[in-house]
């Protein structure tokens, strides 16, 4: 694993994609949610284009007997001057998210921006006249802030809901 931040679309759409271990997480998650009947029935697959959740969706996808589709807007949340450095920038970010919401100190796209961009896809997927369950695959950040949205606490989306790699999370 590089423990590196990668959060621009140049880098992070051909690159770095996931390990092999990373792929039987993604396995054993989907077929334990399977099994458990989390997931069933026909279910849509939509993932941000990044290499690592495209593959992700393909596994999950694979499993479920679908074709995935992408999205930009489950795009990973860009770091600005951070990109490409270690992944000990995570936790600065993170600190000043606590305090606004919508600041941009490093060139970091807000905590407020990903909350919009995620929020209107998911309100576009609740309008669509089809009804199956929607399986999101995103990245940490996007995906802790949605739910922060959800809840209405945008500040606290680390708190709220830090998800694990390959963990998956109900929504609504």
């Amino acid at each position: 694993m590089a423990r590196l931040i990668v959060s621009a679309p140049e880098r992070g759409i051909a690159r770095y994609g996931l390990t092999a271990g990373g792929r039987e997480r993604v396995r054993r998650t989907v077929a334990e949610a399977m099994t458990a009947r989390v997931l069933r029935g026909p279910v849509e697959v939509v993932a941000s284009p990044f290499l690592r959740a495209a593959q992700t969706a393909r596994i999950a996808a694979d499993l479920l007997g679908v074709e995935p589709r992408s999205d930009e807007r489950l795009c990973e949340r860009f770091f600005g001057s951070l990109e490409g450095t270690g992944d000990e920038g995570y936790e600065r970010v993170w600190a000043a998210d606590r305090l606004d919401p919508e600041h941009g100190e490093w060139g970091v796209e807000s905590v407020a921006k990903v909350a919009r961009r995620t929020l209107e896809m998911v309100r576009e997927l609740e309008a669509s006249p089809r009804r199956d369950p929607v399986l999101l695959v995103t990245h940490g950040d996007p995906a802790s802030i949605l739910v922060a949205a959800l809840a209405g606490d945008l500040g606290r989306h680390r708190e709220l809901c830090a998800l694990p790699v390959a963990g998956l999370r109900r929504l609504g």
